[in-house]
């Protein structure tokens, strides 16, 4: 159930993920659906050498009706900052 103001947020940190996100953002997904909390997600990208935004953002366009963001590469204060 995301909203425009999430009850909760998620802090996914992510390096060198792309043979299982997809997988485990579908868990999550489900999980966090079954609650009656609102939800947001932010997957944090720390120094992408492989594809595994482009995957998130390739399946979210037909699977997942959420929105994630990728903030960068840059440490914990950059995050806590956008």
């Amino acid at each position: 159930m995301p909203s425009a103001s999430p009850y909760l947020s998620l802090i996914i940190p992510c390096y060198r993920q792309e043979k299982i996100i997809i997988a485990n953002l579908r868990q999550l997904l489900s999980a966090l659906d079954k609650t009656r909390y609102s939800y947001e997600i932010i997957v944090v990208i720390d120094g992408e050498i492989d594809q595994t935004f482009a995957k998130i953002k390739k399946t979210e366009q037909t699977s997942f009706p959420r929105s994630f963001t990728d903030v960068g590469n840059g440490r914990a204060g950059h995050c806590i900052e956008q």
